[in-house]
């Protein structure tokens, strides 16, 4: 792999209020600001926004697709923003070799790739490191 190689950037699914409904009662994750417009405007938003952690499993997928073969160790997020029902996010990344750890104490070379999901405006949403060997 060559330093600071690029990923094939994707778009990940549009979020929609079913797809909300179904990870909150999956996860447990009964925050009404993901499913009552009223609640999520009294918390300060413009209305229901998605569950971070749902766009983690996008990304997440996108990640083990682009590195086929590879095992992931670590992978880390910031949600820079709250995300509206309707949104559809684009990631992209960057890979990096990096010396990490094997995940049982064991010095291995690895890749790092920082990526960034944004909106179609091109605000970011996500950022974060997923680190493979």
């Amino acid at each position: 792999m060559k330093r600071a190689e690029r990923l094939n950037p994707a778009a990940l699914r549009t979020m929609h209020q079913g797809e909300l409904d179904s990870y909150a009662a999956l996860s447990g994750d009964l925050n009404p600001i993901h499913g009552d417009h009223a609640q999520a405007v009294k918390a300060g938003h413009p209305g229901v926004i998605c569950h971070g952690m749902l766009s983690m499993t996008d990304i997440g997928h996108w990640l083990i697709g682009e590195m086929k073969g590879r095992r992931l160790i670590t992978i880390s997020c910031r949600f820079a923003a709250p995300m509206s029902v309707g949104t559809r996010l684009t990631v992209s990344g960057v890979c990096t070799a990096q010396r990490t750890d094997d995940g049982d104490g064991i010095a291995v070379d690895g890749i790092a790739i920082d990526f960034v999901a944004k909106e179609a405006e091109g605000e970011i949403r996500v950022t974060g490191r997923a680190v493979f060997v």
